[in-house]
């Protein structure tokens, strides 16, 4: 009995390098931004709120805006962001229907 062929057994040579990418960013961006919170809330000389705050704008730069375009692309990204248009059909009255 022949048996059926199975997943590889080393699932990570199966993936795009985009994919182990995101595999790796939760723990990178943890370690980023546990090195960049710890100075900039105490060891700045601006205070701790303001050094939170810059922690905040790194990680909305970084994480929600550098890291996205540059693994899906502008093209991509604006696609997956786009509006997109309600049909008509969802603005009509009940009488109407």
């Amino acid at each position: 009995m022949a048996h059926a062929p199975g997943p590889p057994k080393d699932h990570l040579s199966t993936l795009s390098v985009k994919q182990r990418l995101f595999i790796a960013f939760p723990p990178i961006l943890l370690a980023v931004e546990y090195a960049a919170f710890q100075p900039l809330a105490s060891g700045t000389g601006v205070g701790w709120r303001v050094g939170w705050f810059l922690g905040l704008a790194l990680y909305w730069v970084t994480w929600c805006s550098v890291v996205p375009l540059l693994l899906v692309g502008k093209q991509d990204l604006g696609r997956m962001l786009k509006l997109q248009g309600l049909t008509s059909g969802l603005w009509q009255s009940p009488r109407s229907l």
